[in-house]
């Protein structure tokens, strides 16, 4: 006999119906007037150098004043296309093209391992060629490895074609700069473990390979752009892109194919930024969008599929920070902003997401000069920003061992000093919010100079000027709020300070939350 439901009295249907109109009312629903927005605060405090109160802002504080101290160089000569070379002690060597004094020289200083110069002055290497090309500061003219403890092979290009030599910190050069060839060109490449370097120039159609050691000296020429990364001792990678067409290729160091033919790499209308090597796999990183792929050292070799990445970034500059046991690529975002950026991809499990490292805004914005993975693990990266050349490292975590980024400086403060111009915040709102309007507020201690303030709730990029107690709205909700400040006009000695910032916010709803969510965040 098929059993009845059970009679349902009309006190428990009206009792249900209570319990449901209830819960209903305990979910995040906002009732909003036409005239009243949800709005919410957010502050932050500085008051040690490492950290500020939610470590909201990628940026580094004065280690005396426990403040968020701003610091633009002084107005001086021109530097441009700096290069690293990592050094035993977790440190790097630096070299840069400058126009100190009468005439454009390669400079150089030793930085140890927490960004402290080594050498009291820094050393004038050799003289440039030609005229100072400043309006080039996007260039690769210049690059720097480490061939032994102390010694250091160089490679540049000026007016008057391709150089090479071998300098020591001890002795100078041992190995005299001479000429490679009498080519002008924008983009030069030199890999090298010990004494055997892998050096690479572009030409407008082409690219020239040399293999340089103590003993041999071979020659390729190449089609289109190319890059070159040592896979072990006799054992170099090369790959090229020639078109839309991308190859690969081992060789000995005698200069003989280990494959026949070479591989063809996929890549398609992409540009091949650079190429890296990774416990015996090739990773070649392409751009616009930026593409990630892996391949084996075998033949035939194949494809690794769970390295294949795929971002929506766009790239003008690029590069690989390798080691033996990690990898992660850095590159640098058009302008309009442009950005620097750093993702990790082998060495470090799970794979990191992208790590915003330096934000520019119109008339300051950071060129990608050189990236290099040092001996403790960490990150080195290069750049210019308007005429100025600087340096800093980073964990995988986005922390950097340092706590300020380094650069020259210049008379009257000789040495290399703090150079900190600009810092930006962290989105300081939900993603469920949709930004409509912002007021900030900040307490800042001017000391001579002149802090400007910006907004943005797009992310790093639609940055909009404010000044403190102005309210912005934004001509459509965004659901990345941030702050940047930016050091203006201001004479040498002096370090205005930001101690608070507040951000006031009207939003508006962007999705339903769980219950669990709307409570922890409210």
């Amino acid at each position: 006999m098929k059993e009845k439901p059970p009679h349902r009295s009309g006190w428990r249907r009206d009792s249900s119906a209570l319990l449901a109109l209830a819960i209903l009312f305990l979910l995040p629903v906002v009732v909003i007037r036409a005239d009243d927005s949800p709005s919410s605060h957010f502050h932050e405090t500085f008051t040690s150098y490492d950290h500020a109160d939610g470590a909201r802002t990628t940026a580094w504080w004065d280690r005396n004043g426990g403040r968020l101290t701003l610091r633009q160089p002084d107005v001086g000569n021109d530097r441009r296309w700096p290069a690293l070379a990592p050094t035993a002690d977790g440190g790097m060597m630096v070299v840069w093209v400058e126009d100190r004094g009468a005439a454009p020289h390669i400079w150089a200083q030793r930085l140890d391992a927490h960004g402290n110069r080594l050498w009291d002055e820094d050393a004038a290497l050799v003289g440039w060629n030609g005229e100072w090309p400043g309006s080039e500061p996007e260039a690769h003219r210049l690059a720097v490895a480490r061939l032994a403890a102390g010694v250091y092979r160089l490679l540049w290009s000026d007016e008057r074609g391709v150089w090479t030599g071998k300098w020591s910190e001890t002795t100078g050069w041992e190995e005299e700069a001479h000429s490679l060839a009498e080519t002008d060109s924008r983009r030069v490449s030199l890999r090298c473990l010990e004494s055997d370097c892998a050096v690479i120039w572009q030409e407008v159609e082409q690219s020239q390979f040399h293999l340089l050691n103590d003993a041999i000296r071979q020659s390729l020429t190449i089609p289109g752009k190319a890059f070159a990364t040592w896979r072990a001792q006799n054992d170099l990678w090369l790959a090229w892109q020639d078109g839309d067409s991308s190859s690969v290729q081992r060789y000995d160091s005698q200069m003989n194919p280990r494959w026949h033919p070479p591989l063809y790499a996929p890549g398609g209308e992409r540009t091949m930024m650079d190429i890296a090597d990774l416990r015996g796999n090739l990773f070649l990183l392409y751009s616009n969008p930026i593409f990630v792929f892996e391949l084996s050292g075998d033949y035939p070799p194949t494809a690794a599929g769970s390295n294949q990445t795929h971002m929506q970034s766009y790239a003008v500059s690029a590069f690989w920070g390798a080691a033996p046991d990690r990898l992660a690529m850095v590159w640098q975002t058009p302008p309009g902003p442009s950005a620097l950026w750093m993702r990790w991809l082998g060495g470090v499990s799970p794979p990191q997401d992208e790590i915003l490292l330096r934000l520019g805004i119109p008339d300051a914005e950071p060129i990608l000069g050189d990236v290099a993975m040092t001996t403790d693990g960490a990150v080195a990266v290069a750049w210019t920003e308007g005429d100025q050349v600087f340096v800093r490292k980073w964990w995988s975590s986005g922390g950097s061992p340092w706590r300020h980024e380094v650069a020259p400086a210049y008379d009257p403060a000789p040495g290399w000093v703090v150079s900190e111009g600009l810092a930006h915040s962290l989105a300081v709102n939900q993603p469920w919010k949709g930004v409509t309007a912002v007021t900030l507020q900040a307490n800042v201690a001017s000391n001579g100079g002149t802090v400007q303030f910006y907004v943005s709730n797009q992310g790093p990029r639609a940055w909009t000027q404010i000044e403190s107690g102005q309210r912005v709205e934004f001509s459509e909700p965004g659901t990345e709020l941030r702050w940047y400040a930016r050091l203006r006009r201001s004479p040498w000695g002096t370090a205005p300070e930001v101690r608070e910032v507040s951000l006031d916010y009207t939003y508006e709803w962007r999705q339903h939350l769980p219950l669990s969510q709307f409570h922890h965040q409210q």
